[in-house]
Order: structure tokens, then sequence, then C-alpha cells
């Protein structure tokens, strides 16, 4: 309604106190947040994703905080965006990089932490395996008998 009534205007949805329910959905209304996190933590190649955790997002919404009382109000609602993004997306770093970036295959048991219940579907276990043997080079499943412990990253 405000961007009717006055268009001339470039509203930014972020500041008000309420979104569209699956506003942190599109990856088009991350784009802020993407670029915060890519500047504060030098994230440049989708292999720098993975690094990306929680207290990272914490780490930067403090910053924004700190940022805020030493420059201007605005940051302040940067820092509220930050927070609520991770919220919409359960606390999942996964979640957020595989919506913030949907062209690329992105592969949970890189991240610091898999996304909750992630490990209780065995098709997600066979994918794993799958990419293992893979990146062990193992040509049949008779090779996996030679695995260590210490090669099972789960």
């Amino acid at each position: 309604m405000l961007r009717i009534t006055y268009p001339n205007h470039d509203f930014l949805p972020w500041k008000f106190r309420s979104l569209p329910r699956l506003y942190w959905k599109n990856e088009h209304n991350l784009k802020p947040v993407v670029l915060l996190l890519e500047q504060r933590f030098d994230l440049k190649t989708p292999d720098d994703w993975y690094k990306l955790n929680t207290s990272m997002f914490e780490t930067l919404e403090r910053t924004i905080i700190v940022s805020a009382k030493m420059a201007c109000a605005n940051a302040y609602h940067s820092s509220a965006i930050v927070n609520r993004v991770l919220n919409s997306f359960k606390g999942s770093p996964y979640e957020f990089v595989r919506t913030a970036f949907p062209n690329h295959t992105w592969l949970p048991w890189k991240f610091s932490r898999a996304p909750h219940h992630f490990w209780a579907k065995s098709s997600n276990v066979r994918m794993y395996f799958d990419w293992l043997k893979e990146e062990l080079g193992f040509k049949t499943l008779e090779d996996l008998y030679a695995l260590k412990h210490s090669q099972v990253g789960m």
C-alpha cells in the first residue's frame, strides 16, 4: 500500500516491524545479508560459504550494533535483519546458503553442522556415502571396508 501511495520512494521492507511470512525465502531479499556476510568474513567462493556458522551471524549482529551506536541508527536495523534471517532458517547456515544461492549444489555435510534431522533420513546418509566413495576414489561397495573412522566425517 505504501509503494502505491509513494511510488517514488524506495521503501526497505526489512525496516518494518513485520514482513510477509516467506519474505526471507526469496534469494533477492537475502542480498543485503549476503553482502554483509561477504564483507565481514571475506566469503568469495562457494567453498568459503561452507565456513558459515551461527556464531558468524551473531558476530555480524554484534558488529552492526556497535557501529550503530558509533555511527547512525540505520545500522541498528541491519542488526535486526541478521537476527530475523537466521530465525527464518531455523538457525541453519545450510538452509540460508541454499536459499541465497539456489543455482549451486550445496553439500550439507560440508558445513560445520548439518541441518537438524539431516542424518535421520536414509536417503541423506546414502547421498553422503555416494559422495564420499567418489571423493576417496572407491569404485565398488566392497571398497567401503577400507574406510577409517576418521574418514567418515559425520
